[in-house]
């Protein structure tokens, strides 16, 4: 208390005037203390808890109305088919083109049977591409994959030829001894650099496989659509990590380029990306960059 006539006199009296449940003792300097916990004692029991006795509680839970919808009209006589190369770009696209063939499995029939349906696995690390091609049903067959590894620090040093004005050197100098990119975006578009030729190989195969006009007939007959010619790719990944953020621009400059090479510059050319951050606090971080730089040079 403020008012030192008002205090006790020791702490122990104090502690027992508290301990205690009757009233504390009345000498002059505890008077004050003692009314002012009678009235709080008071205005406490006066109080009555409420109760629900006390309430009346008629109310009734309705259920939603469920609504049934009309079923979806679909004109066949006016759809068409379009031979399609599916490109799937780090770990996570991998695992999308995994779960694509599974559905063709499912639905349609053997990979075999729609020959204009095609896919293609990117990744920079060879543990999950040997993954995708494990037997199983929705299993990626040994040509439809590519790794694009990075390579170590003195390769990048003695080979002159590359073209590596437009990264810093500290990124070579500090290549991971796993040679992989473990989430870091610039790696992504290095390994892109280095495994240009070998890349744009594979994808003019995979594209000149896919237009093959008995292909696209084979198809048709199996889906029963009639057939398009100009075909269309649809590149999937995830821009949280750093293969796909890397190098997904410059695959879909790549691309396109093939595209008007081999007669078809008019192709469609579909983006799907998806964003995922980890619950640990640096990993996340690194994901919310990766994202925000591909979504910056993409509107660029």
């Amino acid at each position: 208390s403020k008012d030192p006539a008002s205090r006790y006199a020791t702490c122990r009296a104090m502690v027992e005037d508290l301990s205690r449940d009757q009233p504390p003792r009345s000498d002059a300097t505890t008077t004050s203390q003692s009314r002012r916990r009678s009235r709080l004692r008071g205005v406490r029991s006066s109080r009555k808890p409420p109760s629900l006795s006390d309430a009346t509680l008629n109310f009734t839970i309705r259920p939603p109305e469920i609504k049934h919808l009309s079923k979806i009209e679909y004109n066949e006589r006016g759809s068409s088919f379009r031979p399609t190369l599916f490109v799937g770009v780090g770990n996570t696209g991998t695992q999308i083109l995994k779960q694509i063939c599974g559905r063709i499995n499912n639905r349609i029939g053997t990979r075999q049977e729609v020959p204009a349906i095609r896919f293609l696995a990117i990744d920079t690390d060879p543990a999950d591409i040997a993954a995708a091609t494990e037997l199983a049903t929705n299993s990626l067959d040994r040509n439809e994959v590519i790794t694009l590894p990075l390579r170590r620090p003195e390769e990048y040093r003695r080979d002159a030829q590359m073209h590596l004005s437009w990264l810093s050197r500290r990124w070579i100098y500090n290549v991971p001894k796993s040679l992989l990119t473990e989430g870091v975006r610039p790696l992504g578009r290095l390994a892109f650099a280095t495994n240009f030729e070998q890349l744009g190989i594979c994808l003019r195969q995979a594209i000149s496989e896919l237009i093959k006009p008995e292909f696209l007939a084979q198809t048709c007959e199996r889906i029963q659509l009639d057939p398009a010619q100009t075909p269309r790719v649809v590149m999937v990944g995830s821009v949280s990590g750093g293969t796909c953020s890397g190098m997904g621009i410059d695959l879909a400059y790549l691309i396109r380029n093939i595209m008007g090479q081999i007669g078809h510059a008019d192709a469609e050319l579909v983006g799907m990306f998806t964003h995922s951050a980890s619950s640990n606090h640096g990993r996340r971080e690194l994901a919310i960059a990766n994202t925000l730089a591909f979504l910056n040079e993409l509107y660029h």
